[in-house]
């Protein structure tokens, strides 16, 4: 409802700074002014420069419960890191979630009881990273989809400077209306951590050579050695994003990434 909404300004206060510490302020300011409002019990933080899905708001609601109740979670996000056009599937992944150890932001959403935690300590500038060193994520988790709902339209601007911008222009976003989201394996860490290593059980080894020759079919299961150079790796044979912050690839949960080629899923995945 839009009965409540109000526009939150940041009034230019003398501190100066980069965009980078401009953000942390707007960001501290609006997130403290919203949760000022008792009735308020999650908060959902959209950039200027976000297109969003049809069913943006379908997704925060299916996964609201989940952000609301499980102690495990940091936040939700409508966003995946590897939700490029080469590496997902939309008819097979569009009702898809998953649980992440990165938190990967462009549309998010915040519980109250997340915010009172970080609210005291929110820091001056680099909000984004700061949020996903384990001090304060604390090895819990973010929601998020496969298929993403949100597309980032000014890849080129902003405060990274337009560096991921090839990886952003290729991002798929959902074209859904209505979607009925699949949150069954993603309700508690136990079901997610259940699904995953029964997956990982199911699939093959196999060498990234072979996905690559189009010789894999399925879902395999490719290894690294557990460290971000090893894995790094891999990700640029397949065309992913070699990146990390705070020790944990983009898109992973428990160090596993997984990606499509072709009709090929591949789990990227420490031994």
């Amino acid at each position: 409802s839009l009965e409540r909404a109000r526009v939150v300004t940041q009034p230019e206060d003398g501190k100066g700074g980069d965009g980078y510490h401009r953000l942390a302020r707007h960001f501290r300011k609006a997130l403290t002014e919203a949760f000022a409002d008792a009735r308020t019990a999650r908060v959902i933080v959209l950039e200027e420069d976000l297109e969003v899905a049809p069913d943006f708001f379908g997704f925060f609601g299916a996964v609201a419960p989940i952000v609301d109740g499980d102690a495990s979670v940091l936040a939700a996000s409508a966003w995946n890191d590897n939700g490029q056009r080469r590496h997902v599937d939309v008819a097979k992944d569009i009702a898809r979630v998953e649980r992440s150890d990165f938190f990967g932001g462009l549309g998010w959403m915040l519980a109250r009881r997340v915010w009172e935690e970080l609210a005291p300590k929110w820091p001056d500038a680099y909000w984004d990273d700061w949020l996903r060193e384990p001090e304060q994520r604390r090895n819990r988790h973010v929601v998020r989809p496969v298929v993403c709902r949100t597309f980032h339209v000014k890849s080129a601007r902003g405060t990274s400077g337009g560096q991921y911008s090839h990886f952003l222009s290729d991002i798929v976003l959902s074209q859904s209306a209505e979607t009925v989201f699949d949150v069954d394996d993603v309700r508690s860490s136990a079901a997610a951590d259940a699904r995953l290593f029964a997956k990982l059980e199911a699939a093959p080894r196999v060498d990234l050579g072979d996905v690559l020759a189009g010789s894999a079919r399925g879902t395999v299961r490719v290894e690294y050695d557990g460290s971000f150079a090893a894995y790094a790796a891999l990700a640029r044979r397949l065309g992913a994003m070699d990146n990390e912050k705070a020790g944990v690839p983009r898109g992973a949960y428990r160090g596993v990434v997984e990606l499509r080629r072709g009709p090929v899923s591949v789990l990227l995945s420490p031994p």
